[in-house]
């Protein structure tokens, strides 16, 4: 069995039960991946807001534990025989909604959810988006697109978590 990274002695269970995070241990990833592949992770954590997503990668910097950040896992391909440390998964970070004219969805959010509810908003250039299983943060990483449309075509800006756990937002030099 190969393995990434040697498991430092934490206590992560500690540490996300008092900033907010669901942490599971030795957590089978066949049964959890989208293609249903993959060894074991010794922890997968969900952050309940981005606050909590903020202070979990400090946190993980802080103590010098590797860590991989994974959404719906549908553009990953986890190995058989390997243990993962730690996996942070964004799927509880999901919330679209408008402010001030815009469409604002969290890095967990599918891309079909926000293409829909750009639908119902009356927001346009978001339909290639729909039948992409991907979240949001992996769409922006990897400029998701169909149909001749890419997310980079509507985005306006990104707020950025750095591993220090410091957010900036990166708006874009022009509207589309």
């Amino acid at each position: 069995m190969q393995t990434l990274e040697k498991p430092k002695a934490i206590d992560l269970p500690a540490f996300c039960d008092a900033h907010g995070l669901e942490v599971f241990e030795n957590v089978s990833l066949s049964k959890y991946s989208y293609l249903k592949t993959g060894g074991t992770a010794r922890y997968v954590v969900y952050p309940r807001s981005v606050d909590s997503l903020v202070s979990m990668l400090g946190h993980m910097v802080e103590i010098g534990q590797r860590f991989k950040i994974i959404g719906n896992t549908s553009n990953l391909l986890f190995k058989d025989a390997t243990d993962y440390s730690v996996l942070i998964c964004t799927l509880w970070l999901n919330d679209i909604s408008v402010a001030n004219g815009e469409l604002v969805a969290e890095c967990g959010a599918s891309l079909p959810e926000l293409s829909r509810q750009a639908l119902y908003a009356g927001f346009r250039g978001f339909e290639g988006l729909e039948g992409i299983p991907g979240t949001v943060g992996a769409g922006i990483f990897m400029n998701a697109g169909a149909y001749g449309s890419e997310i980079k075509d509507t985005l306006l800006a990104v707020d950025l978590a750095d591993a220090g756990g410091s957010v900036r937002r990166h708006r874009r030099r022009t509207r589309p």
